[in-house]
């Protein structure tokens, strides 16, 4: 027995019925687009927040960084002279702004106190380099010991941005109102001997 023939009206029917069947409604699309839109505006709107986030994560690890030296540098101290019975420590060199002629401490001497910048890599320079772009201020205020077998203390703090006002001389009282500061107070008692 054969099949009976569909007129092409049935035919046309049948497949609008198939294709609507799979299809989104004009309501659906809308609130898709409607949610995606949402989504993208909330994320264009947090993007600043993020950079600035990451921008401030950033200035702190090298201002870290540069503290974490200080640290070192005070650990670092080394026997050069007993001047009068009383010892001398010299810093290493990338603690002075001259090489050849490194910041010294020893006992009985007054507290003094030093400025230097840190750069992009969160490495301390010299105040006299003209080279190396500036990112932060590092100021230190050494306190020597008074008697032997006391601690050098080193108070180190490093605000950002760096100013370009800003110079080997640029005290604490100068270095407020940035956008940044991260302080520290280091204390090392170094080998009284040769």
């Amino acid at each position: 027995m054969e099949s009976p023939q569909k007129s092409p009206r049935h035919r046309e029917r049948a497949s609008r019925d198939a294709s609507t069947a799979t299809a989104f409604s004009l309501v659906e699309v809308v609130l898709a687009v409607g949610i995606i839109g949402f989504s993208l505006l909330a994320i264009v709107g947090l993007l600043p927040t993020g950079l600035r986030t990451q921008q401030l994560s950033n200035e702190e690890a090298r201002a870290a960084s540069a503290l974490n030296m200080v640290a070192s540098a005070a650990e670092s101290l080394r026997t050069t002279t007993s001047s009068g019975g009383d010892t001398t420590w010299a810093f290493p060199a990338y603690f002075s702004d001259d090489s050849s002629n490194p910041l010294v401490v020893s006992v009985g001497q007054a507290a003094w106190t030093s400025t230097f910048f840190v750069s992009d890599g969160g490495m301390i320079i010299r105040s006299n380099d003209t080279v190396t772009r500036p990112r932060q201020t590092l100021f230190l205020r050494v306190y020597p010991p008074q008697l032997e077998g006391q601690p050098v203390r080193i108070y180190a703090a490093v605000t950002w941005p760096h100013k370009p006002s800003d110079t080997a001389s640029t005290g604490l009282s100068d270095m407020t109102g940035r956008q940044g500061f991260l302080d520290t107070l280091v204390a090392y008692t170094p080998n009284p001997t040769f």
